[in-house]
């Protein structure tokens, strides 16, 4: 064999060996995701929304009210999912979670809340 050829067989090697089954990947649920989600617990004094768009970005935003003076606040947020795990930055804050979405369509968000929250139509 000629020297010449031994980088040739050795990056052709090493290329081969960088392919991947793309039916190896999981399918992507982030099109679930998308849209307003509010917290099964809330109330007309009580309100947690979260708020996911298709470019990985949104907002949460929580109200309350009492004795007729309401206070709430939104923060902007970056989400992104990899596999069931479901990865917020707000404010500088990063939270990983779990996240589910049941046959009932409720969203599960484990390290948020222990009530889920359900989509808004």
């Amino acid at each position: 064999m000629n020297l010449s050829s031994v980088p040739f067989i050795f990056i052709l090697f090493v290329g081969l060996l960088s392919c991947s089954d793309d039916q190896d990947k999981k399918p992507d649920n982030s099109p679930q995701l998308i849209g307003e989600w509010l917290r099964s617990d809330s109330d007309e004094s009580f309100e947690y929304t979260f708020v996911f768009y298709e470019d990985n970005t949104g907002y949460r935003a929580v109200g309350n009210s009492q004795n007729g003076t309401a206070t709430s606040s939104a923060m902007g947020l970056q989400w992104s999912i990899n596999n069931e795990q479901l990865k917020l930055t707000i404010d500088e804050e990063i939270i990983e979670t779990q996240y589910v979405i049941d046959s009932d369509g409720h969203l599960y968000l484990n390290a948020i809340s222990e009530y889920h929250f359900e989509k808004v139509d």
